[in-house]
């Protein structure tokens, strides 16, 4: 799986079952809003049953998907969100990292096959 943002592609390694629910949406775009000074997400355009490796402690650098928003979520900074739980789906490359940190409310982001 990989994401755009202004013709730049970045290769995702992401939960396979995941990656496999999600493949019949993509390619998709998606707005990502800033949140909590650590993450960026964005609403998956239908709904993915999938609520595996629950954790509420979130890293940069993780991939994350939360259930009750249909959030897909991407984490330039490390942070405990109990009483929230998302499942970790896997990370995004290092070159990204910085991309995330320039501090914008949103970002056009698509995810592609």
């Amino acid at each position: 799986m990989k994401i755009s943002y202004e013709g730049q592609r970045f290769d995702l390694t992401v939960n396979e079952d995941f990656e496999k629910m999600l493949a019949p949406s993509l390619p998709v775009t998606l707005t990502f809003k800033q949140n909590g000074g650590h993450e960026y997400f964005g609403q998956l355009p239908t709904a993915i049953d999938f609520s595996q490796e629950l954790t509420s402690q979130v890293v940069a650098g993780g991939i994350y998907y939360f259930q009750d928003w249909q959030a897909f979520s991407i984490n330039f900074g490390d942070q405990d969100i109990a009483p929230y739980q998302v499942s970790y789906l896997g990370k995004f490359p290092e070159e990204l990292l910085s991309l995330l940190r320039e501090n914008k409310q949103t970002l056009e982001f698509a995810l592609l096959k």
